[in-house]
């Protein structure tokens, strides 16, 4: 099992390293090189390139039966489920295959709707509630694996 972490967006990374720390769990940090980072030795960061859609195509790619897979991308989320990894956004949203359709749906409907030029909410803002949530999901699936 290792942790793969959709980078560049992720607001939850301290907790991922505290976490894989505890349960000596290997990380693998996937970026754009127009994010640059530094982490200890137990973190291994792969750069890509910086065009859309990369860091998720090399996730997918490397994912392997039993990964986590941190992200906020519900396209990415779908794929790397049928690979057999799970599954979790940086607020604590664990994705399955019951609920993966119903993310892809709402996202499809939100894109034609600003299609259509109409202006959708955004997420709240991130609050300790969030952390909080995360950090109890990533360890059940840690724990459940």
């Amino acid at each position: 099992m290792r942790i793969l972490v959709d980078g560049d967006s992720c607001s939850v990374k301290d907790i991922i390293l505290n976490t894989s720390k505890e349960y000596n769990i290997n990380v693998i940090i996937f970026a754009s090189i127009n994010h640059i980072m530094n982490f200890d030795n137990n973190v291994h960061i792969n750069y890509v390139d910086s065009y859309s859609q990369a860091v998720d195509i090399k996730i997918a790619n490397a994912a392997h039966l039993g990964d986590i897979v941190v992200t906020n991308d519900y396209g990415l989320a779908s794929l790397v489920l049928e690979k057999g990894c799970l599954c979790i956004s940086d607020r604590g949203q664990i994705f399955d295959k019951d609920n993966i359709d119903s993310f892809l749906l709402s996202r499809h409907l939100s894109m034609q709707a600003r299609k259509e030029g109409l202006r959708l909410k955004g997420s709240s803002k991130r609050n300790s509630s969030d952390d909080d949530k995360f950090r109890k999901g990533l360890i059940k699936l840690v724990e459940n694996k």
